[in-house]
């Protein structure tokens, strides 16, 4: 009772939402931009992007594939010097 008297008049407002969650699928580009795989002159596989010149969305293909080049060479980073911002100063 004491505590039924002590908060008479506070109610707690709660929502609630309920929604289902989408897996993160790479969604389907509309642009020129085709990856291609091929052995360099050691045997190993190199992965590079062509991009048509006379597309109408080269600009958003030479973004995306900017933005590919920084995610490789973070992760290279990572990988090399346990920073994606490469060294360290000294």
């Amino acid at each position: 009772m004491a505590v039924e008297q002590r908060f008479k008049g506070l109610y707690a407002v709660v929502n609630v939402l309920v929604a289902k969650i989408a897996s993160r699928k790479r969604r389907e580009r509309n642009g020129s931009v085709v990856e291609k795989r091929k052995r360099s002159a050691d045997g190993r596989f190199v992965q590079f992007f062509t991009i048509d010149g006379n597309s109408t969305t080269l600009n958003d293909d030479l973004t995306h594939v900017f933005m590919r080049n920084i995610e490789h060479v973070r992760r290279e980073n990572q990988k090399l010097f346990g920073s994606v911002n490469g060294p360290r100063k000294k």
